[in-house]
């Protein structure tokens, strides 16, 4: 299985990675919205976790990019914030599912779903 981490924060970015590495994953990363929707095309993850909050391209809008070009594409936005607005924003970019950040050990379970 492969996975996209879509983060800014490089020591989040390897945080995410240290707990879903011992899985046997191969990760792919990328640093902001706008690279995300760049790489989607090239490495074809069969997950992408999304943070939101980023440079260039906010998550939101990287999911609608991705998914209007793949629409059976992957993404779970991983963020720390669960405001009902993100949540909301997160459904409508059609995101399968919401992860806050300070349950990140939830992430290998999730995965494997």
């Amino acid at each position: 299985m492969k996975i996209m981490i879509v983060e800014d924060n490089k020591i989040t970015r390897s945080l995410i990675r240290s707990i879903i590495e011992p899985y046997g994953l191969e990760i792919v990363e990328s640093g902001n919205g706008a690279e995300a929707v760049a790489d989607f095309s090239a490495e074809h993850p069969d997950i992408v976790l999304m943070d939101i909050e980023m440079p260039e391209m906010n998550g939101i809008t990287a999911t609608q990019k991705i998914r209007s070009s793949h629409p059976a594409a992957r993404i779970f936005m991983v963020t720390l914030y669960g405001d009902q607005d993100l949540r909301k924003a997160a459904k409508q970019a059609s995101a399968e599912k919401f992860i806050l950040k300070v349950d990140l050990t939830e992430l290998p379970k999730l995965l494997f779903e």
